[in-house]
């Protein structure tokens, strides 16, 4: 979900909400909605290992009650 508007002369574009799907797991690479799209996914029935936070920093992943995962390069690990 991308948000594009005008603010005076300038044009603000920006990034809402970045799902992905990768290696059978969604990914939320960006989530700015109120009420966060993590909790709306685990309400609607997905299990919280198949979903990765990927803002998260890696190491802080596992902390959180979602699945980790981390990227070397171009391969991810699980």
């Amino acid at each position: 979900m991308v948000t594009i508007c005008w603010q005076n002369d300038h044009r603000v574009h920006g990034i809402t909400l970045h799902l992905r799907l990768h290696s059978g797991k969604i990914w939320i690479e960006q989530d700015w909605t109120e009420s966060g799209i993590a909790t709306e996914l685990l309400k609607a029935g997905i299990p919280n290992d198949e979903i990765v936070l990927g803002f998260r920093n890696p190491k802080k992943r596992p902390l959180t009650e979602f699945a980790v995962a981390y990227v070397f390069s171009n391969a991810v690990f699980f």
